[in-house]
């Protein structure tokens, strides 16, 4: 009786780890976090951005002026991306957004903008964390801005 509730017990607990794991995939996968480029639209004036989102802040680098042009801490709840302001509870504005595998989108009032995942090369991330310059990370930006959608 002792072995079959010992075995019983072990069976459960690689269950719960496998639920576990499978969880933790699914969760990375679809996770806001990480680099992201603006995919173009039909709309051939939309200027090229990238995000690069951490645990807490949202980073905006845009063409127009080569340069991070927002950078604030952020939260999420109920589906949608709150931005704060520096005290990190006030907020400035919030937007709703859906991610699915390599693809996010956002919207909120008439703005409305969808991204792909960068997978690969120097980043944002790279570039803020001062492990390559900006000007490699400038180079970086032109060619996924050029490729358009190439993950």
């Amino acid at each position: 009786m002792g072995l079959k509730r010992a075995l019983t017990i072990i069976i459960i607990i690689i269950g719960l780890i496998l639920i576990s794991i499978s969880y933790v995939v699914k969760t990375e996968n679809d996770s806001i976090l990480g680099n992201w480029k603006s995919i173009e639209s039909d709309d051939s004036s939309e200027i090229h951005t990238e995000l690069f989102i951490d645990d807490e802040t949202i980073n905006v680098f845009s063409e127009e002026v080569n340069e991070i042009i927002f950078s604030n801490y952020y939260r999420i709840a109920e589906g949608k991306l709150f931005v704060l302001e520096e005290n990190k509870k006030d907020t400035i504005f919030s937007f709703e957004f859906i991610v699915s595998g390599n693809s996010l989108k956002i919207s909120g009032g008439k703005m409305s903008s969808e991204y792909t995942k960068i997978l690969q090369g120097k980043t944002m991330e790279d570039y803020i964390n001062d492990n390559i310059t900006k000007a490699d990370y400038i180079k970086e930006f032109n060619k996924r801005k050029l490729i358009g959608v190439e993950e």
